[in-house]
C-alpha cells in the first residue's frame, strides 16, 4: 500500500475530496487482490508489456497488465476495475483478450490461457473470466473487418448488448435519444 500512496501524490482527480476518495478504492482494490490472488500457480514475467500488431498497414497497438509463466504456457491477464464482471460468454470472446493473445503468438510465445481479473467484484475470491482460446481465428478475423471499416471510414454503430452500458450511446446515433446530438 505505501507504493500505491507514493503514486498517488501527484494523482489529481479534480478536488482534494476526490482524491482521497480514489485512494482510498485503489488500496481497497490491491488490497482485496492480493489476499485473495487467483491462479497462484505461475509467476509474472512481464508487466504492462506492449505488444502490437499491423493488419492491412494499420498497427494495433495494446499493453497487457500481466504476462505469467505457467507450468503449461503463458497466460495473459488483464485487470478490470469494475465491481461487475462481464459474463464468462462475453470474455469468452473477449477482442481485447484475442488480440492481446495473437500478439503474443506471433512474438513467438506459447498462450495457454488468457484471463480478465476483477478484484473489485463482491465475492469471496478475485472474480476472473476466460478467454477461449478455441476462437483466435475469429477474433483476428474481426480485427481485420475493423481494420477494413477503419480505412474505409465506415463508421456505422454496431448495435448489441454492450450498448446497454456504453457510454457513448447519448451521443451514437443508433438511438433515439441522441438524434438531436447531430442537429446544427
Amino acid at each position: 500500500l505505501h507504493f500505491v500512496e507514493m503514486t498517488w501524490q501527484n494523482a489529481d482527480f479534480g478536488t482534494p475530496q476526490l482524491n482521497t476518495a480514489w485512494l482510498g478504492k485503489a488500496k481497497e482494490t490491491v488490497t482485496r487482490l492480493y489476499e485473495n490472488w487467483p491462479n497462484g500457480d505461475a509467476f509474472p514475467i512481464e508487466l504492462e508489456k506492449r505488444v502490437s500488431m499491423i493488419i492491412d498497414g494499420v498497427e494495433w497497438l495494446g499493453f497487457i497488465d500481466r504476462l505469467e509463466e505457467t507450468s503449461s504456457g503463458l497466460r495473459v491477464v488483464d485487470y478490470k476495475t469494475s465491481a461487475t464482471a462481464m459474463s464468462k460468454a462475453e470474455a469468452a470472446d473477449s477482442i481485447q483478450l484475442g488480440f492481446y493473445s495473437s500478439a503474443v503468438a506471433r512474438e513467438g510465445g506459447d498462450v495457454v490461457q488468457a484471463q480478465l481479473w476483477y478484484p473489485r467484484v463482491a465475492r469471496k475470491s478475485v472474480s476472473t473470466r476466460d478467454f477461449d482460446l478455441t476462437g483466435l481465428a475469429n477474433i483476428e478475423h474481426e480485427l481485420v473487418e475493423i481494420t477494413s471499416s477503419i480505412r474505409s471510414e465506415n463508421w456505422a454503430p454496431n448495435v448489441g448488448k454492450q450498448c446497454e452500458r456504453c457510454s457513448f450511446r447519448l451521443s451514437c446515433p443508433a438511438w433515439p435519444e441522441s438524434k438531436g446530438a447531430y442537429l446544427p
